[in-house]
């Protein structure tokens, strides 16, 4: 069994629609469906709600290219999330993990074919606070683990946790590479690879530049 609700008028972006309405026949909320060329069949779908004392105004829209638009008439990717506020930020999106006690997170996670390849996390250590997480594949068909991670206090770890210092980069796992580079594979740059700056004078007591072998020496 089938319903079809069929637009005999044949002019571009015409439509029929399903209405819902309060006890005084005034609509609350409409899907309409539009026939955008009559000549070539093609056709868009969109969802309206009406704000307290307002028009039905339309939120949502699925292109004829199968787009999902939300506050946009013309979403160009397969999702896409619009707002807008001169005065200030806005946020569109947010993924929101209902169980908020310490240890819990809220994930988005990235897929090529069947697997998961990296993720990037917002954990909650306590007291609302806690890092953000980056997390990679390390091999084929393995879950992604952390790689790196933003912690509350704005500190940033690649490899480690950084709960020293405000930049740490720490490798353990690969003894054959390197931990870290600095270059520049322009020939023609003639700027100082690394710079190195302090506000403060030349009588102050701490070092400009400490290299340790090892952490005790």
């Amino acid at each position: 069994a089938r319903l079809i609700l069929q637009n005999k008028n044949t002019t571009a972006n015409s439509f029929t629609g399903v209405l819902g309405a309060d006890a005084g026949g005034q609509t609350t909320a409409d899907i309409k469906f539009y026939s955008a060329d009559n000549a070539t069949n093609e056709g868009y779908l969109t969802l309206e709600t009406r704000p307290a004392n307002g028009s039905p105004t339309e939120r949502m829209r699925i292109s004829s290219a199968g787009n999902v638009g939300i506050n946009t008439n013309s979403p160009d990717r397969l999702l896409h999330v619009n707002d807008t506020n001169n005065t200030s930020h806005v946020t569109p999106f947010r993924l929101t993990n209902a169980a908020g006690s310490p240890g819990t997170e809220v994930r988005m996670e990235f897929e090529c074919g069947l697997d998961e390849i990296a993720y990037i996390s917002a954990k909650n250590e306590g007291s609302d606070i806690g890092p953000l997480i980056f997390a990679t594949a390390s091999s084929q068909g393995a879950y992604p683990t952390e790689k790196a991670r933003i912690r509350q206090n704005g500190a940033f770890g690649v490899g480690t946790n950084a709960n020293r210092v405000i930049h740490a980069i720490q490798n353990s796992s690969h003894g054959t590479v390197g931990v870290g580079a600095f270059e520049n594979g322009d020939s023609s740059n003639n700027h100082a690879v690394i710079f190195l700056a302090t506000v403060r004078d030349g009588n102050a007591g701490e070092s400009f530049l400490q290299c340790n072998r090892d952490q005790d020496n």
